[in-house]
């Protein structure tokens, strides 16, 4: 693929009256269209003026519309290396805003396609400043899954509604990269499972689950089945960090045991916290290198805040921006939130379900990994559901995307997953999924875009998509930007798309 320096887009605006909605005008001779011309190209000619403008006032007075009027629409072009199917589809977005506080929101997705046919922006309030917002993201099946105008870039521009009299057609310039290549490397691990340690590719892993990146680049992984925490060191040596024989003891890495522990995260202290799945407990290692139980195990006698309510099955974990520590309960279906002390509370869920909705009227069916958002959200793989799942601080839980069993690409409404189970949190907001029963990494964008990055069949293939294949990826975790660490659990692998 040709290396793209950047694209500049003309938009022409329109509006009409009633609801506050992006869509689609079709037959309308009210049009809002985007162009594009790489940098270096001739550039486009210039809009024609609108040939009218007219101002509307509500009966009450209280919201008001301008009509523009313009003779036809602007279709997208391809000029220079750039072709319509670099530009996968384009999100529109305008919110009314009160100084630097945005007030109302309302987004489109809009395919190349959508962008050549008339667009409707309606119900704007007079003495109100409005902005208007584009982003583009390239076409899923692109070497690098995206070609995308900067997450932290956008185009814009905010205008108060009297001022549209007499106002140009709106010019708003989107600054695209090309994305690097994604390329799938094994980092530790060679597909036969074992427990040998020694420099990464050539010790052996054994079906590795959860994945955490610690303090100075370590990385950890657990694998159930062996009932041990492993650690890839910076130096690129693997240690067994604890576990190997089946057992609940807690005291130095050596003599410390586990039973079938699954999700790991690290916080910025240095303690590693373990979901000890089959002892039904959290663990967490020190930085002094002690294992400790954080709360105690389903059905023991042990006193503490959390004897009340034991977890039974956790799987995956999260840290909160509070301190707090989320727990996914495969078992009781469940989301759970552990204090420092270790109290355990339920937020949502209790029996298997998909109902979205509030606390215990919400369902899940075996939820696994996590991942909790700048914005206060946790993101759930919820597996036997086949969905990714939101849950606000007070344990109100949506669907983000996903319904019946399947591999489908596209808006979250549409978009289809098999057993989703980790999760991991990119820059930019960005959503990365390893969906366990499709072999494949996919991402969601902050517009509910889903896109399968690679996969799709089992294999163990490094290189470039569409050629690199993994096998049932689990737990997922980042290093450095663009850089994903894998667990490739059916692979016994650790692996790395960068």
């Amino acid at each position: 693929m040709a290396q793209l320096k950047g694209f500049a887009g003309i938009l022409a605006l329109s509006l009409n009256n009633r609801l506050l909605t992006l869509w689609p005008a079709r037959g309308r001779a009210l049009v809002a269209g985007l162009a594009w011309a790489a940098a270096g190209c001739t550039p486009l000619p210039q809009p024609q003026p609108p040939a009218a403008f007219t101002l509307l006032e509500a009966a009450d007075g209280g919201a008001a519309s301008t009509v523009v009027h313009v003779s036809g629409a602007w279709r997208l072009q391809a000029l220079g290396p750039l072709t319509a199917g670099d530009v996968h589809h384009v999100t529109l977005s305008l919110s009314r805003v009160d100084g630097a506080t945005e007030i109302a929101r309302d987004r489109a997705e809009l395919s190349p396609a959508e962008l050549s046919r008339p667009i409707l922006v309606s119900q704007l309030r007079s003495r109100s400043v409005y902005r208007l917002t584009a982003r583009a993201y390239g076409a899923p099946g692109d070497d690098a899954g995206a070609l995308v105008s900067e997450p932290e870039q956008a185009a814009s521009a905010a205008w108060r509604v009297e001022d549209l009299v007499g106002l140009p057609p709106l010019k708003l310039h989107l600054p695209l990269r090309a994305v690097p290549r994604l390329v799938l490397t094994t980092l530790a691990g060679k597909r036969t499972a074992g427990h040998t340690d020694g420099p990464a590719l050539r010790a052996q892993l054994e079906a590795p689950a959860g994945l955490a990146v610690g303090a100075g680049g370590r990385v950890y992984v657990s694998e159930p089945s062996a009932h041990r925490i492993r650690v890839l060191t910076p130096s690129g040596e693997v240690r067994t960090l604890a576990g190997g024989t089946p057992g609940h003891q807690d005291g130095p890495l050596a003599g410390a045991r586990f039973r079938a522990p699954t999700g790991l995260v690290s916080d910025d202290q240095g303690f590693l916290y373990v979901a000890d799945s089959g002892n039904h407990c959290i663990r967490r290692v020190t930085p002094e290198g002690t294992v400790e139980t954080l709360t105690p195990k389903a059905g023991s006698e042990e006193g503490g805040p959390a004897a009340a309510l034991a977890l039974v099955e956790p799987t995956g974990l999260a840290l909160g921006d509070g301190g707090e520590l989320w727990v996914a309960d495969a078992a009781q279906h469940s989301i759970c939130r552990v204090s420092p002390q270790g109290a355990v509370s339920t937020v949502a869920g209790g029996v298997a379900g998909d109902a979205d909705g509030q606390g215990a009227r919400a369902g899940f069916r075996r939820p696994q990994g996590l991942a909790w958002s700048r914005t206060g959200q946790l993101f759930v793989a919820d597996t036997g559901n086949h969905r990714l799942r939101v849950v606000t601080r007070d344990g109100r839980v949506t669907t983000l995307a996903g319904s019946v069993a399947g591999l489908e690409d596209g808006p979250a409404a549409s978009a289809r997953f098999r057993e989703p189970a980790w999760l991991a949190l990119g820059a930019g907001g960005q959503l990365y999924v390893a969906d366990a029963a499709n072999h494949a990494l996919r991402r969601v964008n902050p517009t509910g875009h889903v896109s399968t990055l690679l996969g799709a069949s089992p294999g163990f293939v490094d290189g470039p998509r569409p050629q690199a294949l993994l096998a049932s990826p689990a737990g997922l975790g980042f290093d450095g930007p663009l850089r994903l660490l894998v667990a490739d659990q059916g692979n016994h692998a650790l692996r790395l798309l960068q």
